[in-house]
């Protein structure tokens, strides 16, 4: 089987190259970071696309990815592009007038003071809100912010 046409040529800078180390000893990079840092080191070493996979323990299509998306656009090539998808249907400020109702007194509201519950937050943004997210998504945006209106402490 033939390695297939030749790898495209890393020529790093002094700059580059200290950058790329400087990622791949820091403890707190993300690993996918450093994975493709480290593809672009060996690049410029010389290595092909062949040794660097193995070497890396990835595939030959990996290594050929991130080497070209360097050559091209250089450390920018290495962030991760948009994904596809639809975008999110709730924004920062919905999510901040269900926390702003979760924290509210519930007297200002004419609810009773003994609880607040998701179904009752919910009750009152779809006053608020169009399109009001759901009691599970309202609930589950509390948990994350650790917001549990319906405990009473007394």
């Amino acid at each position: 089987m033939s390695p297939g046409p030749n790898p495209v040529t890393i020529t790093l800078t002094a700059q580059d190259r200290a950058d790329l180390e400087a990622v791949t000893r820091k403890a707190t990079s993300p690993q996918r970071e450093v994975f493709r840092a480290r593809i672009v080191l060996l690049a410029a070493a010389g290595l092909n696309n062949s040794e660097i996979a193995q070497k890396l323990q990835c595939t030959r299509k990996t290594v050929r990815k991130w080497r070209g998306r360097f050559a091209k656009e250089c450390r920018a090539g290495l962030i991760d592009e948009p994904r596809p998808g639809c975008p999110p249907t709730y924004g920062d400020t919905d999510r901040a007038v269900i926390t702003a109702l979760a924290c509210e007194l519930p007297s200002t509201r004419q609810l009773p003071l003994s609880r607040l519950s998701s179904s009752d937050i919910h009750a009152e943004a779809s006053r608020e809100l169009d399109p009001c997210p759901s009691q599970s998504t309202i609930a589950a945006w509390l948990a994350q912010a650790a917001i549990r209106p319906w405990t009473v402490i007394g």
